[in-house]
């Protein structure tokens, strides 16, 4: 579990399938991120059962309310490095609930679990992600223009595709 000002980051249970609905439900979030049904919902956290959990995986969760907003993470591609993944509630965008998480778990990578870099992507029209990650000195490494296949319109996206060493971030503490 990690603490911040507002939030708790911790381990997602059955209890959030209600919120975790609530952010999937959504047709901005489904810009960027597969839309999910009640049923599939079901589906996700039966199986989250059945596999080993990733210890740097977390629901991001209200500190006053104890709402799941959000999730957050890194998954461990090699040795010493993962990729950042996030996914808001976007009744709580523009609200620096993104920004609060993804630095409490960029600390913690590089501070605690033994990263040495973390890599991060999005969409090329994603400009929330896109200025969040400038944020934390994220630096570009490239473009798959048209490699991706959009799942809402079935026609090639562009993505970009960043990292962040450990030594950048030191710079940016």
């Amino acid at each position: 579990m990690i603490k911040t000002n507002r939030l708790i980051l911790r381990e997602m249970t059955d209890e959030d399938k209600n919120d975790f609905y609530e952010i999937f439900d959504s047709e901005n979030v489904d810009k960027f991120v597969r839309r999910m049904t009640r049923e599939q919902v079901e589906k996700y956290f039966a199986k989250r059962k059945t596999k080993p959990k990733n210890p740097y995986s977390f629901a991001v969760v209200l500190a006053q309310s104890n709402k799941m907003i959000g999730t957050v993470g890194i998954k461990e591609i090699e040795s010493h490095v993962g990729t950042l993944s996030y996914v808001f509630n976007d009744k709580y965008w523009g609200n620096g609930y993104c920004t609060e998480a993804c630095l409490a778990i960029l600390k913690n990578a590089f501070e605690n679990w033994g990263f040495e870099i973390i890599k991060a992507d999005c969409q090329e029209d994603n400009n929330a992600s896109r200025h969040l990650l400038d944020k934390f000195g994220f630096k570009f490494d490239r473009i798959a223009i048209g490699e991706i296949i959009s799942h809402r319109t079935n026609e090639p996206v562009n993505f970009l595709f960043f990292s962040l060493a450990k030594a950048d971030y030191e710079l940016t503490k």
